[in-house]
């Protein structure tokens, strides 16, 4: 018996189209994406191509800070609520 081909994984690894990225941080901060500019504040609702990303965020005045990774898949929905900064 003959297998079906898997499915193409262009969606996650940025093969075309936008999804968005709900953020909001705890305490609020001021946010950059890895090579797409900022900084910008939380809470953000962003439409970015599809794709992964290195998220940096920081408040100065409570010397917090958080460094993670998104996944955006086209017509998809990120959501990274109430993220805590150390």
């Amino acid at each position: 018996p003959r297998r079906p081909p898997p499915a193409p994984a262009a969606a996650a690894s940025g093969g075309g189209g936008e999804g968005t990225l709900l953020l909001s941080t705890r305490p609020a901060s001021q946010c950059t994406i890895a090579g797409r500019g900022g900084p910008f504040s939380t809470p953000r609702r962003l439409s970015l191509p599809a794709g992964s990303y290195r998220v940096s965020c920081v408040n100065e005045d409570m010397n917090s800070r958080a460094t993670f990774s998104v996944t955006i898949v086209a017509g998809e929905t990120a959501s990274f609520l109430n993220r805590p900064l150390e």
